[in-house]
């Protein structure tokens, strides 16, 4: 899948373009511990706007294709690797949480290393992928 602006998005959604298309959005890292289960607790999505201009009210995720293999991959790279796994996903208040449990140094060393930049502070956000839905066009899964 390849992601682009909401506004391209748009574009190619109202020529019928839109399939193989998704669009990004910022996660935010709320707490990273160093406490060896290597588990990230990120705030997915909070229905604010983000840089590209979208917003998803928390009630609007969809996730029950996702919670059946709930992957996460490293700058939406599904030709790599997943770096981890979404151990837990939900709805707080206005807000998706998540936590991502990275694969251990013995698994995936590249995993490891975005773990250790995370935990370190070098890296405090992430970006998770959505497809929209197009006008007009039943979605996958329905």
């Amino acid at each position: 899948m390849k992601f682009i602006s909401t506004s391209k998005f748009r574009e190619l959604a109202e020529r019928g373009d839109g399939d193989g298309t998704g669009v990004s959005r910022l996660a935010r890292v709320v707490r990273a511990p160093d406490d060896g289960n290597r588990t990230v607790r990120f705030v997915l999505s909070d229905g604010s706007v983000d840089r590209m201009g979208d917003s998803i009210a928390a009630s609007g995720w969809e996730l029950d294709a996702y919670r059946r293999n709930p992957v996460v991959l490293w700058a939406h790279d599904s030709n790599a690797p997943p770096i981890g796994k979404m151990t837990s996903v939900f709805i707080s208040g206005d807000r998706l949480i998540g936590d991502v449990q990275f694969a251990s140094p013995e698994t995936y060393e590249f995993a490891d290393q975005i773990y250790r930049l995370i935990t370190a502070g070098y890296i405090k956000a992430g970006s998770v992928g959505f497809v929209p839905p197009v006008p007009g066009r039943q979605q996958s899964g329905q």
